[in-house]
C-alpha cells in the first residue's frame, strides 16, 4: 500500500511539475525560426561603386555631378546625393570622420553663399530654392532650367542626413549643422504652393510657376511634402487631404497628386515626428 501511495504522489507531483513548466513555455514569446540569408557580394561591390563615384568625381566645391563622364553640369539633387553618401562613407571605412565633415561643411557653406534673387542671370536660386541645374564652376543656373522645389528637396534631406550624424564639437561638425538650418529655414514653402493646393514643381523668372503640383508621396517627392510640414505651412495646402486611414500601424492621408494618380501622403499626425523645434 505504501508503494502505490508513493507511485501516486510522485506522479502528482511529475503532472504539477509538468503543468508548471507547460504554463511557463506558454507564457514564453514565441519566436519566429530564423532564416539564414546568403548575402550577395554584388551588394557590397554596387554599394562601394555608388560611394566612389560621389567621393571621386564630386568637385571641391561640393557640386555633384549630373552625370559621368560626359560633360554636366551640376544637378542639386545629386548634391543631395553626394551629401548622403559622406556619412555612409565614414561608417565603411572608405573615408575618415573628419574627411566626411570636411566634405560635407564645405559644400554647405558653398550652397549658402550662392546668389539668390528673381533675375534670370547670374543666380543660383531664390526664395531658398535652387535651379534643377547650376553650373559646377561657379553655382550659377544652367540652360535656363527651373528653379526646382523637389532637386531642393533632395539637396535638404542630404544635409539632414549630415546634421544628424556628424554630433561632434569640431568646427566642421559644428559649421555643417548651422548652414543646414540656415538653408532649410529660407526656404520659403508657403510661396512655392502659389497660393494652391500643393507644392509647384517648380518656377522660372520668365514664366512663373509650372502649372504642376506635388500633392502626394510619389518615391523620392514625398521630401517635398515631408520638409514643408516642418514650416509653419498647413498641411492641407501642402500635401492635400480627403480623410485619415490607418497603415503600416501610421495614420496616414489617402490624395490622388496631379503628378501621379496613385500616390499617398503621409499626414501631419507622422510628418509632426519629424518637425523642428
Amino acid at each position: 500500500m505504501r508503494y502505490r501511495w508513493t507511485l501516486l504522489v510522485a506522479g502528482v507531483i511529475g503532472v504539477v511539475a509538468l503543468s508548471c513548466t507547460g504554463a511557463r513555455e506558454a507564457s514564453a514569446p514565441i519566436m519566429a525560426p530564423q532564416k539564414s540569408v546568403a548575402w550577395d557580394p554584388f551588394l557590397d561591390t554596387l554599394q562601394e561603386r555608388t560611394l566612389k563615384f560621389f567621393l571621386e568625381t564630386t568637385p571641391e566645391n561640393g557640386l555633384a555631378y549630373d552625370r559621368w563622364p560626359s560633360p554636366s553640369p551640376s544637378s542639386i539633387g545629386a548634391v543631395g546625393y553626394a551629401l548622403t553618401c559622406y556619412p555612409i562613407a565614414v561608417e565603411r571605412g572608405m573615408i575618415t570622420r573628419a574627411e566626411g565633415a570636411r566634405r560635407a561643411a564645405t559644400t554647405l557653406r558653398y550652397l549658402y553663399s550662392l546668389p539668390q534673387h528673381p533675375g534670370s542671370t547670374a543666380v543660383s536660386g531664390y526664395k531658398g530654392f535652387f535651379y534643377h541645374f547650376v553650373d559646377v564652376r561657379d553655382g550659377s543656373r544652367y540652360w535656363n532650367c527651373e528653379l526646382s522645389t523637389i532637386d531642393t528637396g533632395l539637396m535638404l534631406m542630404g544635409a539632414f542626413t549630415c546634421q544628424s550624424y556628424f554630433d561632434g564639437v569640431t568646427p566642421d561638425e559644428a559649421a555643417l549643422r548651422a548652414y543646414t538650418d540656415s538653408l532649410y529655414r529660407r526656404v520659403d514653402w508657403q510661396w512655392a504652393t502659389n497660393n494652391g493646393p500643393g507644392i509647384s514643381h517648380g518656377w522660372k523668372p520668365e514664366s512663373g510657376f509650372n502649372a504642376t503640383t506635388w500633392r502626394g508621396m510619389t518615391n523620392r517627392r514625398s521630401s517635398s511634402c515631408l520638409l514643408s510640414v516642418r514650416r509653419p505651412i498647413p498641411c492641407g495646402m501642402a500635401c492635400g487631404s480627403t480623410g485619415w486611414s490607418p497603415a503600416a500601424g501610421r495614420t496616414i492621408v489617402a490624395r490622388a497628386s496631379s503628378a501621379s494618380p496613385r500616390s499617398s501622403v503621409i499626414s501631419s499626425r507622422f510628418a509632426g515626428s519629424i518637425s523642428a523645434a
